[in-house]
């Protein structure tokens, strides 16, 4: 948990040095509110299970999320424990295709503390985000490639999730 703590500060300070949702002037004169954060559920996915995540927009097409995930794992030799918990950090480029789909793919790490033991995987995510522009509710359909932290050398396994949330 102490070789944690310096990435969950650098993470606070980067977080808090980000700049705040600012109403943005169309030609008429109207606000437009850009949705810079977003809050969601993710079934399966880089949370491995299931995750809340996080993700707040710091450039026009670029964010960070930030997840979490508390529950049953499978420890060392496939042994069960009952607390489990995962952290997925990732920080994801938005390409818009239309006014309610978009192109999302993230780079990051997922940390896993499983009782006594404890991994970091390198983990992606490439996915198609269908948003409501109205309500900002949308659903998001990813595939997310991992490999745990001494496997780099083409051991990648790939998972895939399913995403439901708000963008606020």
């Amino acid at each position: 948990m102490i070789k944690i703590f310096p990435l969950l500060i650098s993470i606070l300070l980067l977080t808090s040095t980000l700049n705040y949702a600012q109403p943005v002037h169309s030609d008429k004169g109207a606000a437009v509110v850009s949705n810079k954060n977003a809050i969601y559920l993710e079934l399966l996915g880089n949370g491995f299970l299931y995750s809340i995540n996080y993700e707040r927009s710091f450039f026009k097409n670029s964010s960070l999320r930030l997840g979490a995930a508390y529950g049953p794992g499978i420890g060392r030799r496939n042994t069960f424990v009952d607390r489990h918990i995962t952290l997925p950090i990732l920080i994801n480029y938005h390409l818009k295709l239309s006014r309610k789909a978009f192109l999302e793919a993230g780079l990051g790490t997922t940390l896993v503390l499983l009782g006594e033991d404890s991994n970091i995987y390198y983990t992606s995510s490439i996915g198609l985000k269908s948003l409501n522009p109205n309500t900002g509710h949308f659903i998001k359909f990813s595939l997310t490639p991992y490999s745990k932290n001494k496997e780099l050398h083409l051991n990648l396994r790939v998972g895939y999730g399913i995403s439901f949330g708000k963008e606020f």
